[in-house]
């Protein structure tokens, strides 16, 4: 029978939240079977042992962009030679969505021993095979990545469903470059690395044993917290603490003579990266002896009141400190490089095909990864222009449906998205309780409608009758798209992001000016960089966008953007802004009207044009200066278009704090700011930006220099298309 949809060498279905060493073996093995020419995929699943709010691993994130790796839902048809479980608990209950993956061979990599050295266990073995059987209609292989997680299956009664070889973790061993030892040393430097687990240190006495405190040697610990700290208190002389940061390791291990690494006694250590990644970097490295039939010659091996003897005999040897280093490096190379993974891949699979596997489910066709996007009303365009970029920059099967509160949803449906839109409280005139029992009956007609895999919610506040509605659908993930520079603490809105697989937090460039009243209960947000609603380089030149918007070529154009006054009066500034800039007969004045403004407007002058334009950061170039309101997609869009600029912020009580961006701009020289109440700083700004060229070619200039990275569409897009791609569990 013949199979549409995907077809591939490997599909892994992984966790991409892991901090430690299971992702930065998924990193490194996907890695090494891309360079095997294997047809990859992911398709990402959440582990119950992970809370489920915590964001992806960047690392995984930047391979995934690096070598392209596609990302799959497991609802897509997928045929696969291998499916590679990369974690046990990925699958220890039953799927929420449905899986149509058909597997010539399932196999799970077994990173961690099934008991503890106390003989509790530590996850639910027979619940994996179960609901894997039931998934996948195949018996799992189990492929220990050590002796010691080998062991742990073994002893438990599991041999007959272990792989007969151990599945090495690997190392890339061209990004970890042999280091030069010092051939004469007088104080030895001695490291070790770890997540900061006290299960990942010796107790208190087996510590001071395998690092005394000696004036011949310098201990360096990396990955130490405040609980570390406080449990070896009082830390002796020769220990120096560090905490963990990306991308420190190397550096780290730059600095040290030699390794060495021992644990607590409760702790099985079932592989070792820390130790992988200095024995790559040719550090001569003490182990306990338990590591010898994983790592071999590659170590030398002692019991912790032995170690200190080691020391001595690689201080005192410089010759059989290098030699031992060398010996490291090409152990590492000969059984844990990437150029290991062809082989071992066909030793497991064989001439196995997808083609000979009967499939057990009716497949049905090929579908796009669904995304419904909720925008609230606001006062402009902001929330909905941000999903527009965001849903722009999705890869092609993942599909952006609107559902929005804001009049500006025509923008969507411009663009070719299936958008709809409904009334906020206020337009329908009704109180917020009765209008969100509505609207939870309207979300919900939406969600069995659109059957979204995601639902994203950009606006300040997560409404109660879309919560409820989403209550009733475990099986969509729910992402908050939540912009920052809130007015005031709000504990009862900021505890809503519970509510959410993940918070996005777009950047701001006047970060170091957020007071942070949005984050204070929610350490899970993601920062993405700034959102606009093109690319820069996607900007119209100055006569081009002239001309499709009518205006004269070689006139001095100025654009006024104050927002709908919705929720603020900005009269007085729009009537002081168009006789300053009218009072010049050759002047001509574009003024936006936003979708959401309710009175009507006339021109009040020959050379005063009213547009409804989207994007207007795409004309951008058309105009000489402008005078706008600092809300965060056109206070962003003037910076990144490096337009001079007056901004005149809307302070309504609910709004973000529009000032601090535009005080912000002023003092670091980018543009100028005035409130709408101070007349007399709001007629000098004037003057002075409309008067004064060699100002505005300042202004211009300052804001060219700013190094920024404006990529948040396309970081905010992966996200979201991860999340939606992710088997999720029930938030906790």
């Amino acid at each position: 029978m013949s199979v549409g949809g995907v077809q591939l060498d490997i599909l892994f279905l992984a966790d991409l939240r892991f901090p430690g060493g299971t992702s930065t073996a998924l990193i490194n093995e996907v890695t090494a079977a891309k360079q095997a020419g294997l047809r990859v995929a992911i398709c990402p699943v959440q582990s119950s042992v992970l809370i489920s709010r915590r964001p992806p691993n960047p690392d995984v994130l930047a391979l995934i962009s690096k070598l392209g790796v596609q990302l799959l839902s497991a609802g897509r048809d997928i045929r696969t030679r291998l499916a590679l479980i990369y974690h046990p608990t990925l699958f220890n209950q039953p799927s929420l969505r449905k899986i149509s993956i058909l597997a010539a061979k399932v196999a799970m990599v077994a990173h961690h021993p099934l008991t503890d050295p106390l003989g509790r266990l530590q996850f639910q073995f027979e619940n994996f095979l179960n609901v894997v059987r039931h998934e996948f209609d195949r018996e799992p292989v189990v492929l220990p990545v050590g002796p010691v997680v080998r062991d742990s299956f073994a002893d438990n009664g599991h041999s007959d469903t272990l792989w007969h070889n151990n599945w090495h973790n690997l190392i890339d061993t061209e990004a970890w470059p042999q280091l030069d030892l010092r051939p004469r040393i007088d104080r030895m430097v001695i490291g070790r690395h770890s997540r900061p687990d006290l299960l990942k240190w010796p107790d208190e006495d087996g510590a001071r044993l395998v690092y005394p405190n000696s004036a011949e040697f310098s201990f360096r610990m990396l990955g130490v917290d405040e609980k570390i700290m406080t449990a070896f208190a009082p830390w002796a002389s020769n220990w120096q603490a560090r905490p963990f940061a990306r991308g420190a390791v190397q550096s780290f291990l730059r600095q040290l003579d030699a390794y060495s690494y021992f644990h607590h006694d409760h702790w099985s250590e079932a592989f070792g990266y820390n130790i992988l990644e200095a024995l790559a970097s040719g550090l001569p490295t003490v182990l306990p002896p338990h590591f010898k039939p994983l790592f071999g010659d590659a170590a030398i091996y002692a019991e912790p009141a032995d170690a200190v003897k080691v020391y001595q005999h690689l201080r005192q040897d410089p010759a059989a400190r290098i030699k031992q280093g060398d010996k490291a490096r090409k152990c590492v190379e000969a059984r844990f490089g990437l150029d290991q993974y062809a082989r071992r891949y066909a030793e497991l699979v064989g001439d196995v095909k997808t083609e000979t596997a009967a499939p057990r489910h009716v497949f049905r066709a090929l579908n796009p990864t669904r995304v419904m996007t909720i925008t609230s009303n606001g006062v402009g365009v902001g929330h909905l222009s941000r999903q527009l970029a965001i849903a722009k920059s999705q890869p092609p099967d993942v599909e952006t449906n609107f559902f929005s509160l804001s009049k500006a949803v025509t923008f969507a449906q411009e663009a070719g998205f299936c958008a709809e839109y409904r009334p906020y409280h206020r337009q329908l005139g009704v109180d917020p309780k009765s209008w969100n029992r509505w609207f939870y009956q309207e979300v919900l007609e939406a969600l069995v409608f659109y059957r979204p895999e995601t639902v994203v919610f950009d606006g300040n506040v997560p409404y109660r009758g879309l919560l409820d509605a989403l209550d009733l659908h475990p099986h969509i993930a729910r992402v908050w798209v939540r912009r920052s520079m809130w007015r005031h603490r709000d504990k009862k809105t900021a505890g809503r992001a519970k509510k959410f697989h993940l918070v996005i937090s777009p950047g701001e460039i006047c970060a170091a000016a957020d007071p942070r009243n949005d984050s204070a209960d929610d350490p899970w947000s993601v920062a993405v960089p700034t959102i606009l609603p093109v690319p820069v380089d996607e900007l119209l030149g100055r006569n081009a966008a002239r001309r499709l918007l009518n205006l004269p070529a070689d006139a001095e154009i100025a654009l006024l953007q104050l927002g709908a006054g919705a929720n603020f009066d900005m009269n007085p500034a729009r009537e002081m802004a168009l006789e300053t800039l009218l009072s010049d007969p050759d002047r001509h004045v574009v003024e936006i009207l936003s979708p959401a403004r309710t009175d009507s407007v006339a021109p009040v002058h020959p050379h005063h044009h009213l547009r409804t334009i989207y994007p207007v950061f795409q004309f951008q170039k058309a105009f000489d200066f402008t005078i706008s309101a600092a809300g965060y997609n056109s206070f962003h869009e003037i910076i990144a278009g490096a337009i001079p600029c007056l901004f005149v912020p809307n302070t309504a009580s609910e709004m973000d704090l529009q000032e601090v961006r535009a005080d912000y701009a002023q003092r670091a020289g980018w543009a100028l700011s005035a409130r709408v109440n101070d007349t007399f700083s709001l007629r000098r700004g004037l003057d002075r930006l409309t008067a004064d060229p060699e100002l505005r070619a300042q202004l211009t200039a300052r804001m060219r220099t700013i190094d920024h990275d404006w990529g948040g569409a396309q970081d905010a897009a992966r996200l979201i298309s991860l999340i939606a791609k992710t088997q999720p569990v029930v938030l906790s």
